[in-house]
């Protein structure tokens, strides 16, 4: 296990969402930017991109809770397996060590205990990744609700 390992198991996880791509060109290249100019939208391709970034949106968000849920779960249990490591191998000794070094000691004797730190870093991973997909949409989905408002409220003056 490694982190890389951690990060590439990750990658892949998201790719299998299938999610349509939020592909941003970098603005100091010559080129452009793929986002629709939504100004120029009509009203059919307006609503388009509503129905396909709030469903992208609502998607994430459910696989947002879903993940966190499973991460503080694999905490729970990390945490109680430590503690309850730590009591008994400072029970069994006369040494006057701080916390960190306890919490070191167990991880290090204890095969599965590191198993679940390293499936914790992985959860952790996945469940920032999917939040920073679903913040993606999320501005998405509010950038052309504004034009629609925007627009609804231009045909009221005119």
């Amino acid at each position: 296990w490694s982190l890389q390992v951690a990060f590439s198991k990750v990658d892949r996880i998201i790719e299998e969402l299938n999610m349509p791509g939020i592909k941003i060109k970098d603005f100091s290249s010559e080129e452009d930017f793929i986002l629709p100019d939504l100004s120029e939208s009509t009203n059919s391709e307006l609503s388009q991109l509503i129905s396909v970034y709030g469903g992208c949106k609502a998607y994430l968000e459910v696989q947002v809770a879903d993940q966190l849920a499973k991460r503080n779960a694999i905490e729970a249990t990390f945490d109680e397996s430590l503690f309850k490591g730590m009591y008994i191998v400072q029970k069994d000794s006369n040494k006057k060590m701080t916390k960190e070094y306890w919490r070191a000691e167990v991880i290090a004797l204890n095969a599965p205990l590191k198993k679940l730190r390293q499936e914790l870093i992985e959860a952790d991973l996945l469940y920032n990744r999917l939040l920073g997909l679903r913040n993606g949409y999320k501005s998405l989905f509010e950038s052309v609700s504004r034009v629609v408002a925007i627009k609804a409220l231009e045909r009221g003056i005119e």
